[in-house]
């Protein structure tokens, strides 16, 4: 290639091209899981207001409630991917066999906010420490969350079924290995009460794992028989209420829907939860810049004077953040 002003011209078209063309056709996930919230600073504040207490019998004065206010936020961060190759070698490239940097870059620009979220679910890479905290303020998978922050007679509930975790005298959650593992976490999950100690009505309609769970998961949530020696309460008893024998219809079917996530591999034995009908998701992506891409190929540029070097670039700004807790549950 010559690198004519027209030449370089239609070789940054090509990449851009294929760039946006691989960015819009890639495979990705977040979408499904969280809402998308634009922000326009360097840090997201989100404020909401607890449910009202519920009405009490009318004795002697009225006593006023006065409305909880919680707030949660979120720094916004810069993430970048920088890619460079000798000029020269772009220049004897006959088979174009550099073309497709732009495409990986593209790729990769969908993919961050699925690998962002992905670690702020397991708790690695930049989503650790502080990150962890939810938005009452403990880590957003965790044993004691707060009913009501502001009254700690209302009690606490659970969204960390990892291990052994035992609501009203049933071992709830806990390894996949079982549609008990299922329903016990699904039950809980329903019965969890709002700041007023009602239940929230919460219908959990979506279970996503690692590929290694994909046939257990499909198992549990769309076979029409199933061999389960103890579902919930049943099988969990002596005698006449004893383990289960042999097949009976599958009463879980079609309580969720099972979420193939292959990001997810690097822990293979959890799975999640989640309450997704309503119109707030489990977690959320603030963005305050979708990715970009830039090149550097003009001869005046000081890394093509200098080091003859061509330089292709994209940078986005945002970060994965927390939904209310009450909305996912972890297990392994």
């Amino acid at each position: 290639m010559q690198t004519t002003p027209s030449n370089l011209a239609f070789f940054y078209t090509a990449l851009e091209t294929r760039f946006w063309t691989a960015y819009t056709a890639a495979a990705e996930w977040h979408e499904q899981v969280c809402n998308i919230f634009p922000v326009g600073t360097e840090q997201w504040v989100s404020g909401w207001m607890d449910i009202l207490p519920k009405f009490r019998l009318w004795q002697g004065p009225r006593k006023t409630q006065a409305p909880a206010l919680e707030t949660y936020l979120v720094p916004i961060d810069p993430y970048e991917l920088t890619v460079g190759v000798d000029m020269f070698k772009i220049m004897d490239d006959k088979y174009q066999l550099y073309y497709p940097i732009s495409s990986q870059m593209g790729l990769q620009g969908r993919k961050l906010w699925d690998y962002q979220l992905r670690d702020l679910l397991q708790n690695t890479g930049i989503q650790t420490g502080s990150r962890q905290n939810g938005t009452d303020g403990n880590a957003n998978f965790y044993t004691l969350h707060p009913v009501n922050v502001y009254d700690a007679s209302f009690g606490t509930y659970s969204n960390d079924y990892r291990g052994t975790f035992t609501s009203n005298g049933v071992v709830c959650g806990g390894p996949l290995t079982s549609a008990n593992a299922f329903a016990t976490l699904w039950q809980d999950m329903s019965a969890r009460p709002s700041p007023n100690g009602e239940a929230l009505g919460l219908n959990p309609d979506r279970l996503m794992h690692a590929p290694m769970l994909r046939q257990t998961a499909n198992t549990v949530l769309q076979a029409q028989f199933i061999g389960a020696p103890q579902l919930g309460y049943l099988g969990s008893g002596s005698g006449a209420a004893g383990t289960m024998v042999g097949a009976t219809e599958n009463m879980v079917r079609g309580w969720a829907t099972a979420m193939n996530v292959p990001d997810l591999s690097a822990q293979p034995t959890t799975w999640y939860l989640t309450c997704e009908h309503g119109g707030l998701k489990p977690f959320s992506i603030l963005l305050r810049e979708a990715p970009n891409f830039v090149a550097r190929l003009s001869p005046t540029d000081p890394i093509v004077f200098e080091q003859h070097q061509y330089a292709f670039g994209s940078w986005a700004r945002g970060n994965p953040a927390w939904s209310l807790p009450f909305l996912s549950s972890i297990s392994s």
